[in-house]
């Protein structure tokens, strides 16, 4: 009874989560026919990084599910109480992503560029924190990861996963401090990367004083 509630509960997720993307890139459809102000240096291989990590995710989920047991070497005994946690974790998750992509909308972006229209959004998760969506993918992986109780889903697609998302980051921000300069600017001072005024210290300083206002 309680791998079938898991089972039907990581399936439920993962659809629910893709939707939300796909509700966000419909949104964005919308601005198409408008020109695209794409990011130079975006760092290429984030695409092979994310490729990796999603292909060991899909296949150690898959291999669960389904009971095949070719990974059976990298599952170990959680208690129950820590797999639960992990379930919990995972559903709040995926409410986190759908809040996201709510507010984000015609504004969400794969790779990294801004559109015409494109504006710079606040509300939503964005009012406690600047990057919501680099902090709900490691929270997903850390869900499924103790929900089926496999050391090797964390230990491998974690460390790909924040390599991934702090070096798009940098980039990122570079293009929106271009974008929307000081209006930017007062937004790192007031919210941290992942936490609301938490972890925007140094780096963030350093990157504010390295862009000067527009004159």
């Amino acid at each position: 009874m309680k791998r079938t509630i898991f089972i039907i509960s990581i399936i439920t997720c993962y659809i629910l989560v893709l939707i939300s993307i796909t509700y966000a890139q419909q949104e964005a459809k919308r601005m198409n026919n408008l020109s695209y102000k794409k990011l130079k240096e975006e760092v290429r291989y984030n695409t092979l990084l994310r490729g990796l990590m999603s292909i060991s995710i899909y296949c150690l989920i898959v291999d669960w599910i389904a009971n095949l047991n070719i990974a059976a070497w990298s599952y170990y005994q959680l208690p129950e109480w820590m797999q639960w946690s992990g379930l919990i974790l995972l559903l709040m998750d995926t409410l986190f992503f759908w809040w996201i992509h709510i507010h984000l909308a015609e504004n969400y972006h794969g790779p990294l560029h801004l559109h015409d229209k494109h504006r710079l959004v606040t509300s939503g998760p964005y009012k406690l924190m600047r990057h919501p969506t680099y902090i709900a993918f490691p929270l997903l992986i850390l869900g499924l990861s103790l929900s089926i109780s496999n050391w090797l889903m964390g230990s491998l697609a974690l460390p790909l996963m924040f390599i991934a998302n702090i070096r798009r980051i940098k980039v990122e921000e570079k293009l929106l401090i271009e974008r929307f300069g000081d209006e930017y600017r007062a937004y790192m001072k007031e919210k941290g990367w992942f936490f609301p005024r938490i972890f925007a210290g140094k780096l963030h300083s350093q990157n504010i004083s390295s862009h000067p206002p527009n004159k």
